[in-house]
């Protein structure tokens, strides 16, 4: 197990070219996926130049391995060059590897490039499934666009797919986060009806029966201290007699 049954594969590796056998591509994905898992990718690059020289064909498994084990120290140019090595050589993305290319990339921080391959997926036919979801909302909810993370989550939805635990809480931090900006009361209100609807912990439950009045309170005392205003300034004719002056254009767009 770990290091321990990667070296041991390796060894197996040896003792089969030792004997003239020759090793497949599933076994040498075996050892790199060990190694990568270890975090030993420099092994794991070495494993892919004995692949090569062997003339051993690299298939979507191994280029998939490779995306991760780069997503995972951050190195975009390197996920780059591997993704786009593997289309040169004719082997089409699954979702298991595009899902690993838009992990690196909301890794590295990059939410614009990995909403873009977001598209990409869903405009080639790809079927995005809950990870891809997952993955492209926490992006966008660390990168405060909140809004179109919540536009992902209807699209998700209407997919038939079911939210798990962990999008729910992602996007319900989000939406307290932005509750005086774009989003509030309605959306931590569907939230939490979905969250009740999987079945999650009565204590998550409680939370965020919480979150939704905290919620409804700040926006209630908003609109009061809004409505305070508006009335303290009654005699303002020349605010608020004229229908296009600044104050009356924010409490149209509200």
């Amino acid at each position: 197990k770990g290091s321990n049954g990667v070296e041991a594969a390796r060894r197996v590796l040896e003792t089969m070219q030792k004997r003239s056998l020759d090793p497949d591509t599933e076994t040498f994905n075996m050892i790199i996926n060990g190694y990568v898992r270890n975090r030993q990718v420099k092994e794991a690059e070495r494993m892919i130049v004995l692949m090569k020289r062997a003339d051993i064909e690299l298939d979507v498994v191994t280029y998939t391995t490779l995306l991760k084990a780069y997503g995972m120290e951050r190195n975009m140019r390197e996920v780059r060059r591997i993704f786009q090595e593997m289309r040169k050589n004719g082997i089409e993305p699954d979702i298991y590897s595009l899902n690993t290319f838009l992990a690196s990339c909301v890794r590295s921080g990059d939410v614009t490039l990995a909403f873009r391959l977001f598209r990409n997926i869903v405009n080639e036919n790809q079927t995005p499934d809950i990870y891809t979801y997952t993955t492209i909302i926490s992006g966008l909810v660390r990168d405060t666009r909140v809004a179109e993370a919540w536009g992902l989550y209807r699209d998700m939805k209407r997919s038939g797919l079911v939210p798990n635990e962990n999008l729910i809480d992602l996007l319900m931090q989000g939406v307290r986060a932005s509750s005086l900006d774009s989003l509030g009361v309605s959306e931590a209100r569907t939230l939490l009806q979905d969250a009740k609807a999987i079945g999650i912990s009565v204590e998550l439950i409680r939370e965020y029966t919480e979150m939704v009045e905290q919620l409804e309170y700040i926006t209630s005392e908003t609109w009061k201290q809004r409505s305070s205003r508006d009335g303290s300034n009654d005699d303002d004719k020349d605010e608020f007699g004229d229908p296009n002056s600044a104050s009356q254009n924010i409490f149209r767009n509200h």
